[in-house]
């Protein structure tokens, strides 16, 4: 007998799931190339290109530093910032193979450029791998039965994403109780905080925070703050 139309979609959905997990995960794989002018064919992944040498991290041979003069071109998927030597600086979406001692700069309007006149060559950084994030969340579910029937829920989740000096952190927390079907307790609770560390342990912290509770005064409760933290 045929599936419902239903698991058919669910079917569907996971097939298309799928191939595009392989495909990005494809993508991310993809290695840079680079040619030289002895006819070698190095891969790996470019970590930036600076006053004439290109430092290539590879599986067999760690990072290496290979000299403009060596090399016939290169090939890319990486978004790179390139720094030109007349002092113009361009974003690219990658790098194509182009005739020796050339590169093929790939952007709104492609153009091939001498290695002699690219000072600096630096990949950009996915927004996401520049930050380091934590978190939690904590859930209960409490049922009591007896003279009084008693239910009670409580959630609080905790994140927290830091990029060098500064740290993100918000927090929110949600309970509810009930007895005998009879709401007692019923609130949620948000709070942002925004950390510049000026040092190690020492830092400056921005707060706000905002209440609301359907059972008890005051309903809506908001508050700001800003002062100094230790970390330990």
């Amino acid at each position: 007998m045929a599936g419902s139309p239903f698991a058919r979609r669910c079917t569907m959905s996971f097939r298309l799931l799928l191939c595009l997990l392989l495909l990005s995960t494809s993508c991310f794989s993809h290695a840079d190339t680079v040619w030289l002018r002895n006819g070698d064919r190095l891969t790996g992944k470019v970590k930036l290109y600076d006053s004439g040498k290109l430092l290539l991290a590879t599986d067999f041979a760690g990072e290496i530093a290979i000299r403009a003069e060596r090399i016939a071109s290169v090939e890319s998927a990486q978004q790179l910032e390139v720094r030109f030597a007349d002092g113009g600086q361009q974003r690219y979406q990658g790098l194509q193979a182009s005739q020796p001692g050339e590169v093929g700069l790939l952007g709104p309007v492609p153009r091939s450029a001498a290695f002699s006149a690219i000072q600096r060559m630096i990949p950009l950084q996915p927004l996401v791998k520049d930050w380091v994030w934590s978190g939690n969340i904590d859930g209960a579910l409490d049922r009591k039965s007896g003279s009084k029937d008693t239910d009670k829920f409580d959630l609080r989740l905790k994140a927290t994403a830091r990029n060098g000096h500064w740290r993100n952190t918000l927090v929110g927390e949600y309970h509810r109780e009930a007895k005998d079907e009879k709401v007692a307790t019923d609130n949620y609770a948000l709070e942002y905080s925004l950390d510049r560390f000026l040092g190690r342990h020492w830092f400056w912290q921005g707060k706000l925070e905002y209440e609301r509770d359907w059972v008890d005064d005051p309903k809506i409760a908001r508050a700001v703050g800003t002062g100094p933290g230790y970390q330990f």
